[in-house]
């Protein structure tokens, strides 16, 4: 809802100038080599081997690595100011070096509750990030417009993060050991190239529409961007919270009937909470764009189409953490390089030919199945010979 009200405020042309700043957000683990991802695996596997000085250990090498990941980022995005004329962008881009920062601490943290199976500081994060978010987007957007909407959100994760580190059993101190770096990286860049491509497949709309059509018109796409986003966030919550309980089971017993029973888990729910909502969705949001949003009415189609995308999400519930937990991350990996080239080639085709933001739509749902139906492939084939 706070995303509406700011689209509102700014309009399609700002507000799809954020979607492109967005991005630098959404590749943020490149710098960390993969090192927060290895926590979230390590972290879970010590534990039950219980060697809570392993994994604590592993949490305060992780937190050491991402200060210094942050820094370095802060400094490559001052310096590609020197290359920007807009000052549009270019204002935006300094209110983003607090954001970057803060955001790396607030996923941080983040990895280590669910690492340690603390999902009730979670939720109370996230419930305290969505009341303050408003009170502090809503006013700040109206008065200073972009920079306004970016501080808000620094702000917001700022003050939900600091409270629930205070609160939480979570810690962190400097230590820095250069072979448990080695080994971190060992284990989780494999997994982070599987995030940063799936982030990049999933994004790749973004890029075509950005590249080819101008912020205006990934204004207007954003519309289905953001319920495609409400809609899929559901799954990718229910597997975040179990991805930990697969690794501990993994590390304590080795069980293969567990990781089934676990998959099986989240098909399950993935399915019960998809197919409403996408009835609600068709329904609801329409009106809504047409009522309170009328100029961003020609992303109404886009987001018809996209929404399907979603009906395949069960079919690979689960399967991916599958194949991180048993090693298999290089053929997820290999998957979705696949599914990014296809993505890649259809959109520009689509494009090319004519057909705006509702071919790229149409394309992201073809790619989006496909690869779905795969990844679950995949997983079944590789469980099945461990």
């Amino acid at each position: 809802m706070v995303e509406l009200i700011a689209a509102k405020i700014l309009g399609p042309t700002l507000w799809g100038i954020w979607y492109l700043l967005n991005l630098i957000i959404a590749y943020r683990d490149v710098l960390n080599l993969g090192i927060t991802n290895g926590m979230n695996r390590e972290v879970p596997i010590n534990l039950g081997k219980d060697d809570e000085v392993k994994a604590k250990q592993v949490e305060n090498v992780t937190f050491t690595t991402v200060l210094l990941s942050a820094a370095l980022a802060s400094i490559i995005i001052s310096l590609s100011l020197l290359l920007i004329k807009d000052p549009n962008i270019v204002n935006s881009l300094l209110w983003l070096i607090p954001l970057f920062v803060v955001t790396q601490f607030y996923y941080l943290v983040n990895t280590s509750l669910k690492a340690n199976s603390l999902f009730h500081y979670i939720s109370k994060k996230q419930f305290i990030f969505s009341v303050i978010f408003p009170v502090f987007a809503v006013p700040f957007t109206y008065l200073f417009k972009l920079e306004g909407f970016i501080a808000a959100f620094t702000l917001a994760l700022l003050i939900s993060v600091g409270f629930i580190y205070k609160i939480s059993s979570i810690s962190y101190a400097i230590r820095y050991d250069w072979n448990e770096v080695k080994n971190l990286i060992r284990i989780g860049f494999p997994i982070m190239a599987v995030g940063i491509a799936y982030t990049f497949l999933n994004t790749v709309d973004r890029w075509i529409i950005g590249i080819f059509l101008g912020a205006e018109e990934l204004g207007y796409y954003s519309m289905a961007i953001i319920v495609f986003g409400g809609m899929t966030l559901f799954p990718k919550v229910i597997s975040q919270q179990l991805y930990p309980r697969m690794a501990y089971d993994w590390g304590k017993s080795n069980s293969i009937e567990e990781l089934r029973y676990w998959t099986w888990l989240q098909t399950k729910y993935t399915g019960i909470l998809i197919f409403p909502l996408l009835v609600g969705v068709l329904t609801i949001f329409p009106w809504i764009i047409k009522t309170f949003l009328p100029q961003y009415t020609p992303g109404i189609f886009p987001l018809q189409i996209i929404v399907f995308g979603a009906l395949f999400m069960p079919f690979s519930a689960g399967w991916g953490n599958v194949l991180n937990i048993i090693d298999k991350q290089t053929y997820y990996l290999v998957v979705i390089l696949f599914a990014i080239i296809m993505n890649l080639g259809i959109n520009y085709l689509f494009v090319v030919n004519g057909y705006g933001i509702e071919g790229i739509a149409l394309g992201t749902v073809i790619t989006f199945a496909l690869y779905n139906l795969t990844i679950m492939i995949i997983g079944r084939y590789f469980l099945k010979r461990i």
